[in-house]
């Protein structure tokens, strides 16, 4: 008995991996026009198979409705699901390298590996009815268990494939298409007049889009997908604004800080934010416009684009140049909360936004009053935000702080490392002048004893300390 189920496993193991490894091309339905790939039927093929050799087994060997051959039956059901969740884990990732259809066609098959699933414990509860199948049975918990996790496993990655794998595609045509470099650029603020980028990204957004929703199976996965190109959106003019500062910051170190704010820096902060006003309008209607009457991606569209509303506020207020904390508080609240609440991206996004809109040098005063919050925005925390925002919208996708970070990771740690060098050399300062003090004050007493010995000498006899 040991050694079958030992040859079952690894057979099973042998040969979905063989199934994983096929290069699938993608398939277009003929009736539906949905892309997909024909790894479910390859893999639930096998898993058929795999059930019918052990039907023989315990046949041959009567081992029907034993104690020996319940639980023989059990854990291969079990092997047969973990065998495919580890496949999966695996490989998933292979399927959504190649091109944009690749990811819509395997966001639709792994929705039907949900399918698979559900309908292989369905087989399973057919043809051994004498067993519960139920994940509160002593026996079969176990793999009912794995099964409902494994179909949650095949539903996240569909999503994962829908969104943020496939918007990756779009994002690519976004930036070949040279709308990067021409956002926020001196050309975008005075000769752009017509939201010519916002206009230009919605029109590669709306081919991508078109073809989406007639591949895509299920309106979920599409509502998934717009979700995360909105997601993207948010986060490319976010990445605009960090990156624009980084320039301002390098062109700096090379051509000083006046010629480099005169040729990187907002030329007119004020009609600045009017043309990222108007962009933001373009591309906010557009999204609204294919929600149309689904509710909850309209809440994600207006959440998400309440970003860049935050954006333009605050740069209109460094515009107006710094007064006091009380004015800048309420907008690094508000960004904290985008941020995820790490305090250090925060920092270092307000500061950005000041130094390409504010007056010489404000940025410094930025950083120092949002040091003095640090204890306030402590307060919040990452965890709490998540369960705020997931009781509202999905997060799958893009994250706009998950982004952030990655955008200033290593300013931080170059950061960090100037604190920590610095701290450094402040304690070894500070040990420097105590271990000098303790020999000044050696010194002192050495010359007072020379001094004693001098005026016992000259007086015939010792001195006595009140003398001195």
């Amino acid at each position: 008995l040991e050694t079958f189920q030992l040859s079952f496993q690894e057979n099973s193991n042998e040969c979905l991996t063989d199934v994983y490894e096929i290069d699938y091309p993608v398939h277009k339905s003929i009736v539906s026009g949905t892309l997909s790939i024909a790894l479910p039927q390859d893999v639930f093929l096998l898993v058929s198979t795999q059930l019918s050799l052990l039907d023989e087994y315990i046949a041959r060997n009567k081992l029907n409705r034993t104690p020996q051959g319940d639980r023989l039956l059990v854990d291969s059901v079990l092997s047969i699901l973990k065998n495919i969740s580890t496949k999966q884990a695996e490989y998933r990732d292979t399927f959504l390298q190649d091109s944009f259809e690749g990811c819509i066609a395997a966001a639709n098959s792994f929705m039907w590996m949900v399918e698979k699933v559900e309908g292989f414990m369905e087989l399973v509860e057919t043809k051994y009815p004498h067993l519960s199948w139920c994940d509160t049975d002593p026996v079969t918990w176990m793999p009912s268990q794995e099964a409902k996790e494994l179909s949650a496993q095949f539903s996240q990655d569909a999503v994962l494939a829908a969104s943020a794998e496939a918007v990756c595609f779009i994002m690519d045509d976004v930036h070949d298409a040279g709308l990067s470099s021409l956002l926020f650029s001196p050309q975008w603020e005075e000769e752009l007049v017509h939201n010519e980028v916002s206009v230009s990204m919605t029109r590669i957004l709306e081919r991508r889009i078109s073809m989406s929703s007639k591949w895509l199976e299920q309106e979920y996965l599409f509502h998934k997908f717009v979700g995360a190109l909105v997601r993207a959106t948010i986060c490319f003019y976010m990445e605009g604004i960090v990156h624009k500062a980084e320039r301002l910051r390098s062109a700096g170190r090379t051509l000083g800080k006046k010629a480099a704010r005169k040729k990187v820096a907002f030329r007119n902060p004020r009609k600045a934010c009017g043309r990222l006003s108007d962009d933001i309008a373009v591309l906010q209607d557009y999204f609204e416009d294919i929600a149309e009457q689904n509710i909850a991606l309209a809440r994600v569209i207006s959440k998400e684009f309440s970003f860049l509303s935050l954006l333009v506020e605050c740069m209109l207020q460094a515009g107006k140049g710094y007064t006091d904390d009380v004015d800048i508080a309420e907008f690094v609240f508000a960004m904290h909360k985008e941020t995820g609440a790490n305090f250090d991206v925060t920092k270092f996004f307000m500061s950005d936004v000041w130094r390409l809109m504010g007056p010489k040098g404000e940025h410094h005063l930025v950083e120092a009053s949002i040091h003095q919050m640090h204890e306030e925005l402590g307060v919040f925390k990452l965890e709490d935000l998540k369960t705020v925002a997931m009781a509202n919208y999905d997060m799958n996708g893009f994250k706009l702080h998950e982004v952030m970070f990655s955008l200033y990771e290593e300013r931080i740690k170059n950061d960090r490392t100037y604190v920590a060098i610095a701290e450094g050399a402040i304690k070894q300062t500070r040990r420097d002048i105590k271990k000098e003090l303790k020999n000044t004050e050696l010194r002192v007493q050495y010359f007072l004893e020379d001094l004693h010995e001098e005026i016992a000498a000259l007086n015939g006899g010792r001195p006595k300390l009140g003398e001195f």
